[in-house]
């Protein structure tokens, strides 16, 4: 018999710089005691190697003005894999890094070949979805891209928002993202089909506030790239910190809604609380769920594993 919907838990589980098995290990026995049974993979695909590191030319993805992005060595997946498994854990979906290449730079034939390994890992490492921020680029910190905006943000400055919105606006601003972003995700979705993967674009994110803080465009944005594997993944504290109520964007979203990252705040900035540490409203979310017919994982994007599922249960018991 299949658990009732709601009840079906992951949470965040963070790789970081030294992704040491022992560390990895600890995370997935704090989700298990927790009653998870899946741990979301928030820094899976890359890792920064600042100047002057000197990176495998096989993993080479992107060359920034401080260091590089690379893809993580093999054994490290693999490792990570094991120990996931060996926890007893499923593993079904995982953040997924840069989307567009840096302004003027598209197409771009290195892009999709960086598209293509990533789903390859995906793969490899056994998940269903991934979760992208549509509009994402490369190269929005370097000053070749951005210029004074880079400046700022380096100086401390300015929020990524802030340089996420230079990058929009350098880029072509919302007709060129549009145009390009549906190019690729059909591309992307295609690609992904053949490994049975759903991609997932998150809600309310500052990449692309003009697609992603309305979710009727989002909606009408899926609709146009027409991938049955395509959906959204509803980000309850973005949305919130926004001004804008995620049992709303969940009840639009219906049936495209594929994945969930679940987290509190105060409507001003993007704190990552537990839930119930905030204001968002939890009853009016799992009502909504429930008027769409959920079924999915419930995702918590935030750490402390004990808590947000003792009190996501106590939501979905009234």
């Amino acid at each position: 018999m299949s658990p009732p919907p709601l009840t079906r838990l992951s949470g965040l589980l963070e790789i970081g710089a030294d992704p040491a098995p022992e560390r990895i290990r600890e995370q997935c026995e704090g989700l298990r005691s927790a009653g998870c049974v899946d741990a979301y993979l928030g820094d899976l695909f890359l890792e920064y190697l600042p100047f002057p590191a000197a990176p495998d030319p096989g993993r080479l993805v992107f060359q920034e003005d401080g260091g590089f992005l690379c893809f993580r060595p093999e054994s490290t997946y693999g490792m990570i894999r094991a120990v996931i498994r060996e926890e007893g854990l499923t593993v079904q979906s995982a953040h997924y890094n840069q989307m567009l290449p840096p302004p003027g730079g598209w197409p771009a034939e290195w892009l999709f070949r960086y598209h293509e390994r990533m789903l390859d890992i995906a793969a490899e490492m056994g998940l269903q979805r991934v979760t992208t921020h549509p509009g994402w680029m490369f190269g929005s910190a370097m000053e070749a891209h951005t210029g004074e905006a880079a400046r700022a943000f380096q100086r401390n400055e300015i929020s990524m928002t802030h340089l996420n919105r230079a990058a929009f606006e350098a880029y072509g601003g919302d007709e060129q993202v549009w145009l390009d972003s549906i190019a690729l995700y059909r591309w992307l979705c295609g690609k992904a089909a053949a490994h049975g993967i759903t991609i997932t674009i998150e809600t309310a994110i500052s990449e692309w506030y003009d697609l992603t803080l309305h979710a009727r465009r989002m909606v009408d944005f899926c609709a146009e790239v027409g991938a049955e594997n395509l959906g959204i993944c509803v980000d309850s504290g973005h949305c919130h910190l926004n001004g804008i109520d995620p049992a709303a964007v969940i009840r639009i979203c219906g049936g495209l809604m594929r994945e969930t990252h679940f987290h509190d705040n105060h409507g001003e900035r993007d704190e990552h609380n537990p839930l119930g540490e905030g204001t968002v409203n939890w009853p009016a979310i799992v009502q909504a769920l429930r008027d769409i017919d959920y079924e999915g994982l419930i995702t918590f994007e935030q750490r402390d594993h004990q808590t947000n599922s003792t009190r996501w249960r106590k939501f979905t018991d009234r």
